[in-house]
């Protein structure tokens, strides 16, 4: 008779994916996921596979999170002043030390690894995909002008957040992240 899982997967996985947040996927050994996770070696290979596969899972459900908002956003009567403050409440949080994973990834590991690049790749595009949304929807209700090119501002702000992301991770100043996120912001007409 099978045993059954005396744990929660999900926690599991919530608890793996702070710790590659914080230390990112080359640092994060085996030792750190089983002391985090509170698993034996066996369950966690069992339910998650590989340290590469756990990663993965860990990634896409940050992604998955970090797109929640955006959708929201795209049904809003105000959508650009959505979007910023969505980015002013993420720079002032308490912690922002870790940055975001997305951009960590991409920075450490998506250039070497083709599994992870496509996870990188496919989150970029979906991104990329709310944020028009978005702009179209920030020209339906007058925030954007109907002649901005919501295809290339939605190519910039992704590329902006990207770069927000990897700052934060640095703990580059908050009143400096803040300026550069008006200035950003101020470019969209």
């Amino acid at each position: 008779m099978a045993r059954t899982k005396e744990f929660s997967p999900d926690e599991a996985l919530q608890s793996a994916m702070e710790v590659f947040w914080q230390k990112g996927y080359e640092a994060t050994s085996m030792r750190d996921l089983l002391e985090r996770t509170k698993l034996h070696k066996a369950s966690l290979y069992q339910t998650f596979g590989n340290k590469e596969r756990l990663f993965i899972s860990a990634l896409k459900r940050f992604c998955m999170s970090a797109l929640e908002p955006f959708k929201a956003i795209s049904k809003s009567a105000t959508p650009l002043s959505d979007l910023k403050q969505l980015m002013l409440t993420v720079c002032s949080s308490s912690d922002p030390s870790n940055g975001c994973m997305l951009a960590n990834t991409a920075a450490e590991v998506a250039t070497r690894n083709d599994n992870i690049a496509a996870v990188v790749q496919d989150s970029l595009n979906k991104r990329q995909q709310m944020l028009r949304a978005i702009l179209i929807q920030a020209q339906d209700v007058g925030e954007l002008s109907k002649a901005a090119d919501v295809k290339v501002l939605a190519e910039y702000l992704n590329t902006f957040l990207m770069g927000f992301g990897v700052m934060m991770r640095m703990n580059t100043d908050k009143r400096q992240m803040v300026q550069t996120l008006e200035t950003a912001f101020a470019q969209l007409k």
